[in-house]
């Protein structure tokens, strides 16, 4: 019996190298690093993350650029506010000591005249009736005044709002009708949504039908701000100009300069 010897080796079949595994592709090539195109999706890949990295730096940055605007406008208001009560409560003193000089005044002058006739004496009767009337009236006009200040300090604007309202509805021609149309208008910035409109109509109607009024400065101010806002810059600069002019020593007048270089900056 023949056999094939333990050390005898087969001979090898020739086969062409290119029909070894034709779809082996060897794993260190750099198929994908050398594709242009693959390249691109990857570059654009890159840009998009970088886009949304931005875009969230951008959403967080508006959103704390809103709050610190809520907190400064609160702030002001607060302030105002604490200003507002301290001026009030000195109108209300000074207000009760005329109305305690005015009735003083009314006691001399009718014990001056228990001598004279009757007809004298009735004549005279409507006016200290008239005056003590009046009195009362500014001194109920400053007790809703403070209660309307005192709701506005408490952040508590609807009823604010309502409160003061009732005041300029109530007492359409007092001494502190122009200070609660001020007001009326700074409760309409901080609420929300803002009514930009109404605010205005609110300064506007301080500046021109209470022109005694202390806020007078205050809304051209806000007034003028309203414009730059808008886009109207001629206008705004008109208004900081009057504002300059007119209450040159107002605490709003100090802020003129730095608007009207802002404006000056940004034609």
């Amino acid at each position: 019996t023949t056999g094939i010897p333990d050390d005898a080796t087969l001979p090898l079949e020739k086969v062409p190298l290119d029909k070894i595994n034709q779809n082996f592709v060897p794993t260190n090539t750099n198929t994908e690093s050398n594709n242009p195109q693959w390249e691109a999706v990857r570059q654009m890949g890159i840009l998009q993350q970088e886009i949304s990295e931005l875009r969230g730096k951008l959403e967080l940055q508006s959103q704390q650029i809103s709050v610190m605007e809520s907190q400064q406008k609160q702030r002001y208001l607060d302030l105002d506010s604490r200003l507002e009560a301290l001026q009030g409560s000195m109108s209300i003193s000074s207000t009760k000591q005329d109305a305690q000089q005015q009735d003083n005044s009314i006691d001399d002058h009718a014990n001056k005249n228990e001598a004279t006739s009757s007809a004298v004496s009735q004549s005279n009767s409507p006016q200290p009736s008239l005056s003590s009337s009046e009195s009362a009236a500014s001194v109920e006009m400053l007790k809703s005044y403070e209660e309307a200040q005192k709701l506005l300090k408490d952040k508590k604007l609807d009823s604010a709002k309502a409160a003061f309202k009732k005041l300029v509805q109530d007492y359409p021609e007092g001494n502190l009708t122009g200070d609660a149309y001020y007001w009326l208008g700074e409760i309409y910035l901080a609420s929300q949504p803002v009514q930009e409109s109404v605010a205005k109509k609110q300064f506007s109607k301080v500046v021109n039908e209470f022109s005694s009024s202390k806020k007078v400065p205050h809304a051209l101010y806000k007034l003028a701000l309203l414009e730059i806002r808008s886009g109207s810059k001629a206008q705004a600069k008109t208004l900081l100009l009057q504002l300059k002019k007119q209450h040159p020593s107002s605490p709003p007048a100090k802020l003129v300069d730095a608007q009207l270089k802002y404006l000056k900056e940004n034609p």
